[in-house]
């Protein structure tokens, strides 16, 4: 999942917020609206209580029955859809490469 975003060198949490960000970035700003409180109420980075509370909100949110997780299943849809272009291009230059179907490579991808 590492060509959505460059982010996966960086860190996880960083691939899949700007992962997200880049692939819905409305749906994205929905769910964590529902599911986060306003920005200017966010624990700091020291207060552990309070990020530990904000983390478990958030768990819930998106769990089975929670409030978000049909917000939370279509971002990571959208997520899913983004990523599987290079791999499908990827398998139709294979095939053309091999004979098996006619048509010009537009995309060999990475490596």
């Amino acid at each position: 999942h590492g060509e959505t975003t460059v982010w996966f060198e960086v860190g996880d949490g960083m691939f899949w917020h700007h992962s997200f960000e880049a692939v819905s970035p409305k749906a994205y700003a929905r769910l964590r609206a529902s599911m986060l409180p306003p920005e200017a109420d966010w624990p700091g980075y020291k207060d552990e209580e309070g990020l530990q509370a904000t983390l478990e909100a958030c768990e819930a949110a998106i769990a089975v029955d929670g409030d978000a997780r049909e917000l939370a299943e279509d971002v990571y849809q959208r997520f899913l859809e983004a990523s599987k272009t290079p791999v499908q291009e990827r398998l139709r230059s294979a095939l053309i490469d091999n004979g098996v179907i006619w048509g010009e490579v537009l995309y060999r991808g990475r490596g």
